[in-house]
């Protein structure tokens, strides 16, 4: 998608011409300006989603042009790759559902990934039909790609929409409990780690629970009466104890809320005091495999059983950053589950999410890495015309238990900087086996190799000192049952003992 500062304001009104003026107008209304945190907090969980980003592209786009020079943050980007996901689909019958389901709040952000998902497929040349669910009684999926062979069924789902839809418990939950800190005077850190999607009822049971334990000047570690929360309950200071800036505290957690009294003296030095802090594992943190299966499951069930099909989960967007290390953690537990009780889903595709401030040429703003996890023994076959092996990738031959894969990586000189970037894919036909080489978040690159005779296996190598950055440089991965090797420019880059 080509934009300029001068197209800004034009991209802007066509994409408010989508949704119409009412709607629109309505979202802009949610101005936070000058209000309490608490509160903000509070309107923003309860706001649409598209309203930030629709506030934030109007501010970035007067910014923009008044400097110059593109100021453009995570949700303008998000709103720009939106916009040209349903430019690319408003020719199509029934586009108009995937507008009015992106006017409902808790779907979302699964209708902004359907969008991006349909558009994919588009700019790789399927053609696609929206699935049409007006009064219809049977299975409706998201859209579907034609063949003479047959249909191939796809259904995506978004793991935000449940970020989304929890925030408001969360923020309330922690609004009270902080009020409930302050008025007992406790200095306290208080960590919960849900094993279910939070509702209002959850919210009310951990008030009362936690409430029990401040009464009670009681910490440590705790589980719920229903068994659904884990609470960790510490101290942090003594009440009214003052401290110098920086507070320091090195939560991982996905949601926190922290609250303390500060404060400069006269001479500038900064103070606080009585702090508290809240911090949140929601499920999809605490149990990303649980949650995957789940959506697996949902997902499946808008799936006709009669021809071959792929699932699309997007993860949340904060943990959509890292995609390695969620398939890392997440693998095992979901090709299980694939490969022993949904057979007759072909497999799923796993997404993350990232802006892209340094793109390619030909690279989209917003980039959605994937790792496909296949069926091994799906019930029905995808058609011939259908190859897993995209534009921008290889098909590659299946392959036995011991085998090698030679293939030339072009002259690339920003490896350090691309983090997360897939450098090579390549797919057999039916996508059963897969050799992918990505640039990983820990500044390595890594080999991926699966098949249905080895299962998952990787080597994790330092290229920068074998790769030519000059010309193409021929890489070779071979494997047998005792080990994998990357050789680059013929050279041994990496061995490593395979897995039994």
């Amino acid at each position: 998608m080509n934009f300029t500062l001068n197209n800004l304001r034009e991209i802007q009104e066509e994409f408010h011409s989508f949704f119409g003026d009412k709607f629109i107008g309505a979202q802009l209304a949610q101005k936070t300006i000058g209000l309490k945190r608490e509160k903000v907090d509070l309107i923003n969980a309860r706001a649409h989603p598209l309203s930030k980003w629709l506030i934030t592209f109007d501010e970035e786009i007067k910014v923009s042009l008044s400097k110059g020079l593109f100021q453009l943050s995570d949700n303008s980007l998000y709103l720009l790759d939106l916009y040209y996901s349903l430019i690319r689909i408003k020719p199509l019958m029934n586009s108009g559902r995937i507008i009015e389901r992106l006017k409902q709040k808790d779907h979302f952000f699964s209708t902004v990934y359907e969008a991006r998902v349909a558009r994919t497929y588009l700019d790789k040349g399927y053609e696609i039909v929206i699935g049409d669910e007006t009064g219809s009684k049977e299975k409706c999926p998201d859209f579907f790609i034609p063949s003479n062979e047959g249909r191939i069924y796809i259904e995506a789902k978004s793991l935000e929409d449940y970020v989304s839809s929890e925030s408001q418990h969360w923020n309330t939950l922690s609004i009270r409990l902080n009020k409930k800190l302050t008025r007992s005077h406790k200095s306290w850190k208080v960590s919960i780690t849900a094993f279910k999607n939070i509702n209002g009822n959850d919210c009310n049971e951990l008030v009362t629970f936690i409430s029990g334990l401040i009464d009670r000047g009681t910490t440590g570690s705790f589980i719920t009466g229903s068994k659904d929360f884990k609470i960790d309950v510490s101290g942090l200071l003594p009440w009214d104890e003052v401290r110098s800036m920086p507070f320091q505290d090195n939560s991982t957690a996905e949601q926190l809320y922290m609250e303390a009294t500060v404060w400069c003296d006269d001479s500038g030095m900064s103070w606080y005091k009585n702090p508290h802090i809240i911090e949140v594992f929601p499920l999809m943190i605490s149990d990303r495999a649980k949650s995957i299966i789940r959506n697996i499951k949902k997902a499946q069930e808008q799936i006709p059983a009669s021809s071959p099909s792929f699932i699309h989960i997007e993860l949340p967007y904060k943990k959509g950053e890292n995609l390695q290390l969620v398939v890392d953690n997440c693998f095992e537990k979901v090709f299980s589950f694939l490969n022993k009780q949904s057979v007759r889903v072909n497999g799923l595709f796993l997404s993350g999410i990232e802006t892209n401030t340094s793109p390619l040429e030909g690279e989209d703003i917003v980039l959605h890495p994937y790792f496909y996890i296949p069926s091994m023994s799906p019930k029905y076959q995808l058609p011939s015309s259908f190859s897993m092996s995209l534009s921008n990738q290889i098909e590659i031959p299946n392959i036995g238990i011991e085998g090698r894969i030679e293939f030339f990586i072009q002259p690339y000189t920003e490896f350090k900087n691309q983090k997360g970037r897939i450098i090579f894919h390549g797919f057999s036909h039916d996508g059963r086996v897969q050799i992918r080489i990505w640039q990983t978040y820990t500044g390595v690159v890594r080999a991926d190799l699966l098949s249905p005779n080895i299962r998952r296996q990787y080597i994790e190598f330092d290229w920068d000192l074998k790769i030519d950055t000059t010309k193409e440089s021929p890489v070779v991965i071979s494997w047998s049952p005792l080990e994998m090797c990357v050789y680059i420019n013929g050279e041994i880059a990496a061995r490593n003992r395979l897995k039994n």
